[in-house]
């Protein structure tokens, strides 16, 4: 019984091919690689956001990562394994950034007259929420803010 393994997507060798070709120095191939890098992220982004404003903040992050990291990569393994855990950091790094203007907001936000209603309700429990979630660990806070 013998296992076989997957080959590698045309898209996987391609990403893999142009980081070779960078590192051997060929100039056509870094600005190839990016162009690639950024169209695959921004899907990603977008799919878990749905907005082209964070896929595209978030893809200029991606990139930034990549270039820096781009000599750690090991060429024998999946580069999408690799880029993919890079945009997951720069996800995570960028809801936690905007969280804390989100609070901010959510917390000084309340009607001009102060009447309560259903809407400010809403806001005093998740600034409640919020207030108790930053008590955790910071570990503990994160897995329970990525799950809902």
């Amino acid at each position: 019984m013998s296992e076989t393994t997957p080959q590698p997507s045309a898209l996987e060798t391609k990403l893999r091919d142009l980081v070779i070709q960078t590192r051997a120095g060929e100039s056509h191939a870094y600005p190839e690689l990016l162009e690639n890098v950024a169209m695959v992220v921004k899907k990603f982004i977008l799919k878990k956001t749905s907005s082209t404003d964070i896929a595209e903040e978030v893809t200029q992050e991606v990139l930034i990562g990549v270039h820096k990291a781009l000599p750690t990569y090991q060429v024998q393994k999946p580069f999408s394994s690799w880029l993919f855990s890079i945009a997951r950091y720069k996800m995570i790094d960028y809801w936690r950034k905007h969280e804390k203007d989100k609070l901010h907001v959510t917390l000084d936000a309340t009607l001009p007259n102060g009447s309560i209603d259903g809407e400010t309700d809403q806001r005093i429990l998740v600034s409640e929420l919020m207030e108790t979630l930053q008590q955790l660990p910071s570990r503990q806070m994160r897995v329970i803010y990525l799950s809902k």
